[in-house]
């Protein structure tokens, strides 16, 4: 099977989160950790990787999330996946070794370690829900001192073969081609499962055609936003 490379892939690891701040784009938490299956049918499709975000929820809301990104580093090695930039996306409350640890093992994967970083939530959107300020001021520290900071920079992939600018796989294993969608608009945007596919890169390419020909003028953003590309990401 031929894989395709990926400018930026975001994996959703839960739908639970610690907080619950009114304005939240994905919308109200709920009990649902992505699986192992998705996991390792997502990075068996993927041979190279610009930026890997892990998103959810809150990624590292419990010791069954944070396991979720232990498999997803052995899922990583196991399938030989070039990844350049790793980035999470976090509220910055929770902190505990176990959390550390797994973040140095899954980091030391990418080749450009200056760009791997983590994204922490420090607006004033927050404040009424950020009351461990404590931790995040400890999380912060700890990730200084493994010379990571906390930003998010983009880092595209140079390849000249399948390519797609982003894809994100959902807690069942949905493929979206953009990760910024609140939990009621995913299943409308969802192109196909991960789970379910037997010719990824087909279908997928197969997709951003009939979805382009059909393309309603209040989706233009959407059409620029998902279509995929043979060409070079630059």
């Amino acid at each position: 099977m031929e894989k395709i490379t990926v400018g930026e892939l975001s994996i959703f690891v839960t739908a639970n989160c610690n907080l619950k701040c009114a304005h939240c784009l994905r919308g109200e938490n709920f009990d649902l950790n992505i699986d192992e299956k998705t996991i390792r049918n997502t990075f068996s499709k993927i041979d190279e990787i610009g930026a890997l975000v892990i998103t959810g929820g809150e990624p590292f809301y419990s010791e069954e999330t944070i396991e979720r990104i232990e498999i997803i580093t052995h899922a990583i090695k196991e399938n030989n996946v070039i990844v350049h930039q790793i980035g999470i996306i976090t509220n910055g409350t929770i902190y505990n070794k176990k959390m550390e640890e797994t973040l140095r093992r899954l980091y030391e994967l990418a080749d450009n370690k200056k760009n791997c970083v983590m994204a922490v939530s420090e607006d004033k959107y927050h404040q009424a829900e950020l009351k461990s300020v404590g931790r995040a001021k400890k999380l912060k520290e700890s990730i200084e001192e493994q010379e990571m900071p906390i930003s998010f920079i983009m880092q595209n992939c140079n390849r000249q073969d399948l390519c797609v600018e982003k894809l994100c796989v959902y807690l069942d294993g949905s493929v979206l081609l953009h990760g910024s969608l609140s939990y009621d608009l995913i299943q409308q945007y969802t192109i196909l499962n991960i789970n379910e596919t037997k010719d990824f890169n087909t279908e997928l390419f197969n997709y951003s055609d009939s979805f382009l020909n059909n393309v309603d003028e209040n989706d233009i953003w959407i059409a620029e936003c998902f279509k995929p590309t043979r060409s070079e990401i630059r």
